[in-house]
């Protein structure tokens, strides 16, 4: 079973890597880490701290066989921004997830440029109004598992 975990429950990386911590002991397969704050006036971490965040979410999931998607949330929290998503995710690759995540990309060129700019798999969420795309579309948009196209799964 796989969890979303938020923003793993607090604002530091250790917080973060508490969460995993936890998350692990408690059998769980995965889970995911969001750059969402909770805070209205700045939704979003940094990417920096962010990164941090999964940097440390990362190491405590080492070695567990744990699978952590490391989520960005600027399409959802009134970022709508390609470039800073894929700079995010990008980071949070760096930083050690193991899956990535940008839910409400808002068309397929978006979905293409965010599976060509990194290596992990990215994670789609299907099912939100007006951004959601049959498994065919993500395939041809270079979510699938094949050695030659970045891979993405996605999800319902």
């Amino acid at each position: 079973m796989s969890a979303d975990l938020e923003k793993g429950f607090g604002d530091e990386p250790d917080d973060a890597a508490h969460t995993i911590t936890q998350a692990v002991a408690i059998g769980l397969a995965g889970g995911s880490i969001e750059d969402a704050s909770g805070d209205s006036s700045r939704p979003l971490y940094d990417t920096l701290h962010a990164a941090e965040r999964i940097a440390a979410a990362a190491q405590a999931a080492r070695g567990s066989g744990f699978v952590l998607t490391a989520r960005t949330e600027n399409y959802l929290r009134g970022n709508p921004n390609l470039d800073d998503t894929i700079a995010r995710l990008v980071a949070f690759e760096a930083a050690g997830a193991d899956m990535l995540m940008a839910p409400g990309l808002p068309d397929l060129d978006a979905v293409r440029a965010v599976c060509a700019a990194v290596t992990k798999p990215v994670n789609f969420m299907a099912g939100i109004k007006g951004k959601s795309f049959t498994v065919a579309e993500l395939a041809d948009a270079g979510c699938n598992g094949s050695a030659s196209r970045r891979r993405c799964s996605a999800r319902r």
